[in-house]
This record gives C-alpha cells, structure tokens and sequence, in this order.
C-alpha cells in the first residue's frame, strides 16, 4: 500500500479513542453538577479539549470524514438539548418581595430546588438563548399555556419574614 494511501485512510481507532474521551468529559461534568465540583468541571475541559485535539490530530487527512463528524456532533448536541427542553418546566426566574415576578423556561437538569445549574446553562447556551427567544419566552403568574410551571408555594425560605 502506498504511503498516500495510507494517509488518507479514516482511522477507527483514534474514532474510539475521541469517542471515550468525549464521553468520559461529559460524565465529569455530569458528576461535578451533581456533587458541585469544580475540580471534576475543568477535568471535564481538559477531557474535551483532549478529545477536540484528538479528533484534529486523526481526522485533518480527511475532510470529508471530518465534515460528517463535524455535522453529526452538531445533531448530537442539539439532539440532546432537544430532549432535556421537551421534558423541562418553566421554574421561578426572578422573586419579588413575596411573590414571583416572573416564571423562566428551564429544561431538565437546569434547575434544581430552585437553584439554576449555571456550567448546564453555559454548555448549552447558544441553544438556551435561542429557545427561550423563539419558543418559550418568560412568562407572568397566571400563566394558562400547555407547559408545566413549578408554581412556588412557600416563598418565607426565600426572605426573611
């Protein structure tokens, strides 16, 4: 075989390689969310940044296959997005002196006891911002529309009274 050929050959173990660690960044930042880790977050970057020089290193002989990767990375982070929004709430987005003034759309894994998971909200950013624009937008108490609202109940955990 010649060795233009060679070069030019997709690598499937360097595909798996940029696979685990793919997965390996997403679970640290899974785990860090859950146990409010810093540490495991930027191990989580450095995992995705391994992986991002991985997937540079074995797929720049190729474009076509960087292109298909490129493209299906994309659908698999909108796809995941896609499935935490269609199962999201709206949550209280900003409380008044006893009342919420308004309620903020929040997809599954966003907000918990009704504290937002800020590195959640930035991995999926670009896709947050463009949903809570075009599709659920902030909304008033007394809201009556077909999503779910986590209607707070007993606001004197919240303030001093």
């Amino acid at each position: 075989m010649s060795r233009l050929t060679k070069t030019r050959r997709f690598s499937l173990r360097s595909l798996l390689l940029w696979v685990l660690l793919l997965s390996l960044s997403f679970a640290l930042f899974r785990w860090s969310a859950r146990l409010d880790s810093q540490l495991l977050f930027y191990l989580g970057l450095g995992c995705l940044g391994a992986s991002a020089l991985v997937a540079w290193i074995a797929l720049q002989r190729c474009w076509r296959y960087t292109t298909a990767v490129l493209v299906t990375l994309f659908g698999i982070y909108a796809g995941v997005y896609v499935v935490l929004s269609a199962n999201g709430r709206y949550e209280p987005g900003v409380l008044g002196i006893d009342h919420v003034k308004w309620y903020s759309w929040a997809p599954v894994g966003f907000v918990h006891d009704y504290r937002w998971n800020y590195p959640m909200m930035r991995t999926f950013l670009p896709l947050y911002s463009l949903d809570v624009q075009v599709w659920h937008p902030d909304v008033r108490p007394g809201y009556s529309g077909p999503y779910r609202i986590n209607i707070l109940g007993d606001t004197s955990r919240f303030f001093n009274t």
